[in-house]
């Protein structure tokens, strides 16, 4: 089919994309050896307050841009006797709302950030005296950011992926690479700060040049110049913008939570950057839900629920397959990975393993979110955020002072682990398209047998040269071996398909 077609290449070029991104972890352990533990929690903690803003702001028109466009494309496949410059007028319609909307929002920020961050400075200078300095550079690229995010997402509408995740890649990569520059310059965390700015300028610079490409920017300025609300767009963006930050929030909780509960700023950057590692796994999740979103909402809107029903959960078995191969090679090499963020650092480190449940849980279920989001289901979603930001709020105020590091890791577990179920519940019951479990629990059986012999080999191999090597091929060849013999097959295909 030539649906199958365009998932195959959509997935191939975010595998690409994935590739490239992984430039973001190693631009984290160059700033945590250069810069220090302590300059990087700085870093971490307003790149977090940054991510949920950025959220609040970008991402609901992000995803009713991709929305709105593939259903145009989808309306252009049913209808032929639709009347093109309607298409179009509804298109760039949509569009103008999206880059009006983040826009104007994106500059409260900054206005904020500017005169209400420096009232209150005892509470920031009592983590560091960087923080507020840090988040007003770093700030000024949020509009022009949140313009690339919205053309991209239009691009995806269209089923072009290849540009978000060359977007991606780049940002890493020069994110990276300015990282070592900025060091011999400044020593300071301001260093960092303008690494992150660069890297934003260049996202805007390329979604000029993607949108010139694939879109009208005389359409676009017609549509501004008779600008009118698109109520639509607005009554699904709204909800889905809070659903959205609320979710960067429960993902981001913890290094905020540590901070505020009096964490130091050397802890911080410790636990940030382990967790920003780790969470790096979800991206596994995002290659295929990217590829996979257009044609999530088409065969919603065309009440065929059955073949959604087998795209959703076949691809849930896929991504777990990839997530948990890596996932168990990350936990046998979790020592050194500690060490190269900071050998001076002792303490507990089975933080570690109660984070590596996030990406598990994030990679093996989190399509139901997409599904839901796809679908025009904002507020559902926008509900499940609510709950979930709240008890984790609740539970990393109880356990981190008691728990220290273990404790942020734990509640944001408990907090994934609700979120997961409620997802799956959703999709099954109000949308009536259920995760077939027939389809799924290969990769997760496999897993829990791989856990099991690590944990029986671990013991024998402490003592032993190069251990953390011959546990993660102890794991990963348990893992292929029970995979093969109930029924998985090691030669998986790019996706699933749809027939």
């Amino acid at each position: 089919m030539s649906d199958d077609k365009e998932i195959r290449q959509g997935i191939l070029v975010n595998v690409l994309g994935m590739l490239g991104q992984l430039c973001g972890p190693a631009s984290l352990l160059v700033a945590a050896r250069l810069y220090g533990a302590d300059r990087l929690g700085v870093f971490l903690a307003a790149l977090a307050l940054l991510d949920i803003a950025i959220s609040f702001l970008t991402s609901g028109f992000r995803d009713a841009a991709l929305m709105f466009v593939a259903r145009h494309a989808g309306d252009g496949d049913d209808d032929g006797d639709r009347d093109g410059a309607n298409e179009d007028a509804q298109l760039y319609q949509s569009l103008s709302n999206a880059i009006v909307w983040s826009f104007g929002c994106s500059i409260l920020v900054i206005l904020a950030a500017f005169f209400l961050l420096p009232l209150a400075p005892a509470r920031f200078d009592a983590f560091s005296p960087e923080l507020i300095p840090m988040l007003q550079l770093m700030v000024l690229g949020v509009p022009l950011f949140s313009f690339g995010r919205i053309v991209f997402a239009a691009t995806q509408g269209l089923k072009i992926m290849k540009y978000e995740a060359m977007d991606a890649a780049g940002r890493s990569l020069l994110l990276f690479v300015l990282a070592l520059a900025m060091w011999p310059l400044t020593h300071s965390g301001i260093g960092l700060a303008i690494a992150y700015l660069a890297s934003q300028l260049m996202s805007f610079g390329f979604s000029v040049y993607v949108f010139r490409k694939h879109f009208s920017p005389t359409k676009l300025a017609q549509s501004l110049r008779s600008f009118r609300l698109h109520r639509t767009l607005l009554k699904y963006a709204i909800p889905q913008n809070l659903n959205m930050a609320l979710n960067h929030f429960i993902t981001q909780v913890d290094v905020l939570m540590l901070a505020y509960l009096g964490a130091s700023a050397f802890q911080v950057g410790f636990y940030g950057a382990a967790a920003r590692i780790v969470r790096e796994l979800r991206r596994i999740r995002t290659v295929f839900s990217g590829a996979l979103s257009p044609h999530f909402v088409v065969l919603f809107k065309r009440s065929k629920l059955q073949e959604l029903s087998l795209l959703y959960s076949k691809n849930c078995s896929l991504i777990a397959f990839y997530a948990i191969l890596a996932i168990l090679l990350l936990a046998a090499v979790h020592p050194q990975l500690l060490q190269l963020i900071d050998p001076t650092f002792i303490g507990d480190t089975r933080f570690v393993f109660v984070l590596l449940l996030l990406p598990y849980l994030d990679c093996s279920f989190g399509l139901a979110g997409n599904l839901i989001a796809m679908t025009g289901h904002s507020r559902i979603n926008l509900f499940n955020s609510t709950v979930i930001g709240l008890s984790n709020v609740v539970l990393n105020a109880f356990l981190i002072p008691e728990h220290g590091l273990l404790g942020a890791a734990a509640a944001s577990a408990v907090a994934s682990i609700v979120m997961a179920f409620l997802q799956i519940f959703e999709a099954g019951k109000l949308l009536r398209v259920p995760l077939r479990i027939s389809q799924l629990y290969r990769p997760h059986l496999a897993g829990a047998i791989a856990i099991a012999a690590g944990w029986c080999a671990n013991r024998w191999l402490l003592s032993q040269q190069g251990a953390p090597l011959m546990l993660a091929g102890i794991m990963l060849l348990t893992f292929a071996l029970t995979f093969v013999l109930v029924g998985g097959r090691l030669r998986q295909p790019p996706p699933p398909v749809l027939s």
